[in-house]
């Protein structure tokens, strides 16, 4: 679970503020609803989801700082850009 604040989690839980949501947006929600899930060819559909949000996770350091972000840089070679949010 990354996101509390929005209340994302990995299985889905659908809360009444998500319910009320689609219920505002009924395209959307007929569409969402009546068509296949979107894949992705280079993600093992076969990996539960827990697993896959495990393994993004261990992917993103929090702590990551403006010193990573340099070294990153200078390990490459190529025109980069540098994007974020901050609170």
């Amino acid at each position: 679970e990354r996101d509390i604040r929005n209340e994302f989690t990995i299985p889905p839980k659908y809360t009444p503020k998500q319910v009320i949501e689609a219920i505002k947006k009924p395209a959307w929600t007929y569409d969402f609803l009546s068509h296949d899930a979107y894949t992705y060819a280079c993600i093992n559909t076969d990996v539960p989801a827990d697993s896959l949000a495990a393994f993004v996770n261990s992917q993103i350091r929090p702590e990551f700082d403006w010193k990573d972000a340099e070294w990153l840089l200078g390990e490459w070679n190529g025109p980069a850009a540098v994007k974020g949010v901050v609170r």
